[in-house]
């Protein structure tokens, strides 16, 4: 089987080519029944982002691939393009550009998939895992203080 799609969270065409494959189907799942995470606010991520650079965790601007990609884990579902709109009207210091080079060359490398701790060994600094964790432990400390 061979065919293309579109990935929309990264505007691009991933072609796909499979020799075999078995599809099984399960019953029907209504959408009110399948648990969605809670998406973390806008305000929640911004004051993580702005803790992290105060404390000095921030390196370059591809940190800001690292913030796009904890959203992610925390619910975000927008394209990168979106992200870096929203990121730039979020009027947060970190003396370093949001721009969408810097947050998809990380991405679509893949260096930073999965979880944090498998990052290193996929090429990523240990200052994004360094980083990707104290944005995490933060939100998870302000999710819990805010049920």
């Amino acid at each position: 089987m061979q065919g293309s799609y579109v990935d929309v969270h990264d505007n691009e065409v991933v072609n796909l080519s499979i020799d075999k494959a078995t599809v099984q189907m399960q019953d029907e799942v209504k959408p009110s029944e399948v648990a969605r995470p809670e998406v973390l606010s806008e305000k929640e991520m911004k004051r993580a982002v702005e803790n992290s650079a105060s404390k000095g965790y921030w390196w370059s601007s591809r940190s800001w691939a690292v913030v796009y990609r904890v959203y992610q884990m925390k619910g975000y579902m927008a394209s990168i393009s979106q992200f870096v709109r929203e990121a730039n009207n979020w009027g947060i210091e970190t003396g370093f550009e949001c721009n969408y080079f810097a947050v998809q060359k990380p991405i679509s490398s893949g260096m930073l998939s999965g979880l944090p701790d498998k990052w290193v060994k996929q090429g990523a600094q240990g200052q994004a895992v360094k980083l990707a964790n104290t944005l995490l432990e933060e939100l998870d400390n302000t999710f819990c203080d805010s049920k």
